[in-house]
């Protein structure tokens, strides 16, 4: 949730909405101890927000473009469980760069009892995408992955039609940290007074990701095939859809 949401109310959000898998609690033990930044794992809120996604819509073709260590790709799957369409062929293709972090995702998958409905795919964003035959549709796309790539993704499944009549595809941190706001609109660039906020410890890859950020937002909001909702919630979410024309 975004840094303006007290832990009281984080707690509270926490609290009153759907348990936590015990695979997935499992899961994200495991990350916090193996990973240094294990603070890009998806919270239970959110990943209980992507299995009612997938819920919601009856996905059965899943993408997701950033997958770490699995743990969303855990929730899609929990989505496809919980709306049957696991039973209909339902999969998640889930792309890891990371040879290592690859493997340990699919790993777990088929330990957790879930390999045959979570599939790793070790290559990059784009190479995920061309990988995919003409005629290809999803139901449910979710991008958590390398900021600068966002817009190039979300532009190549429009431009090969690959989102389904009623799919959506879901990106997330689009604001942040709260930066992304910040970034002035004539330059393009996070001006050296909020640059110099910023507490990651490769400030130069975080600054070129907010600015790549604030140019995808606009693509975004000028694409005229797209129907999009940016919310604050966790880190920025946007929801797309594709117009009908």
């Amino acid at each position: 949730m975004p840094p303006y949401v007290d832990a009281a109310t984080r707690a509270y959000c926490l609290n009153h909405s759907m348990p936590e898998p015990d695979h997935l609690a499992r899961l994200a033990e495991l990350t916090r101890e193996r990973e240094p930044e294990s603070f890009m794992l998806t919270s239970p809120v959110q990943g209980g927000t992507l299995k009612n996604f997938v819920h919601m819509t009856g996905a059965k073709n899943i993408l997701e473009i950033g997958c770490f260590t699995g743990y969303s790709a855990g929730w899609l799957a929990e989505g496809l469980i919980a709306s049957g369409t696991d039973k209909q062929g339902g999969i998640v293709h889930t792309v890891e760069l990371d040879e290592e972090r690859a493997k340990f995702a699919q790993n777990f998958a088929n330990e957790s009892g879930r390999g045959h409905l979570i599939k790793v795919l070790n290559m990059s964003g784009n190479d995920a995408l061309a990988s995919f035959p003409d005629g290809t549709k999803f139901d449910v796309v979710f991008i958590d992955a390398d900021k600068v790539g966002y817009q190039g993704y979300v532009q190549t499944m429009l431009d090969r039609n690959m989102l389904s009549p009623n799919g959506v595809i879901v990106t997330d941190n689009v604001t942040f940290g709260g930066f992304v706001p910040k970034v002035d609109p004539v330059t393009g660039k996070l001006p050296e007074s909020y640059a110099s906020e910023i507490k990651h410890p490769d400030a130069k890859w975080y600054i070129e990701g907010v600015e790549a950020l604030a140019k995808f937002n606009n693509y975004i909001r000028d694409e005229p095939r797209l129907n999009a909702v940016l919310l604050p919630i966790f880190d920025g979410l946007h929801i797309l859809t594709q117009k009908r024309i």
